[in-house]
């Protein structure tokens, strides 16, 4: 009995359609940063976020990841800059 049911689920599996994969998403986090200038201060980034529909608490904390991820430096107190490009 378990061999006709294995022989089944397994036919049954054979005949699924195939998954399509799903279109990818803009993600907003990487559009915010490849808009920012390559020297920029605290009021620029919030100027960009604001233009994208981005709180300005999220756009804190993106600044924040990307300080910690080391690709923005924080040279002085608001001033930023940019050190590597985001790898998607």
């Amino acid at each position: 009995m378990v061999r006709v049911l294995v022989k089944h689920a397994a036919k049954v599996y054979s005949e699924l359609p195939e998954e399509e994969p799903l279109p990818k998403r803009s993600n907003r986090k990487e559009g915010f940063f490849k808009r920012l200038p390559e020297v920029f201060s605290r009021k620029d980034y919030r100027t960009i976020a604001y233009r994208m529909g981005i709180p300005d608490r999220t756009a804190d904390r993106y600044i924040y990841e990307f300080c910690k991820s080391r690709i923005l430096s924080n040279d002085e107190w608001g001033q930023y800059q940019k050190v590597f490009e985001m790898q998607i």
